[in-house]
């Protein structure tokens, strides 16, 4: 009986896991993106700036 419910127990914890994973792998994909539009939107500051 009691394994059955770390069975259980452990099976909650695997699938917060693998959320909590998914939700860093999203955050890590977002934060790249802005990341590498902040870079080209600079890059296209700087450049228009230079131009004048």
């Amino acid at each position: 009986m009691k394994n059955q419910q770390y069975a259980k127990l452990f099976m909650k914890m695997a699938r917060y896991d693998c959320m909590l994973l998914t939700v860093l792998k999203a955050a890590k994909c977002v934060l790249l993106t802005a990341v590498a539009v902040n870079t080209v939107l600079s890059g296209i500051y700087i450049v228009s700036a230079l131009k004048k």
